[in-house]
């Protein structure tokens, strides 16, 4: 009934690796103690390094 509602399987991959890699990025950033500001150019930088 709510299919029309649920986004593609790809879009919850995306979300998952996009959200992985800002939970990598925070943590990093804590243990450096850098500025909190994430930009989409290192985001998109971790991403295709992986």
């Amino acid at each position: 009934m709510f299919d029309s509602y649920v986004p593609p399987n790809w879009f919850w991959i995306l979300m998952a690796i996009l959200l992985s890699c800002y939970l990598k990025l925070a943590s990093d950033r804590n243990m450096a103690n850098s500025r909190p500001v994430i930009s989409p150019a290192s985001i998109v930088s971790i991403f295709w390094k992986v």
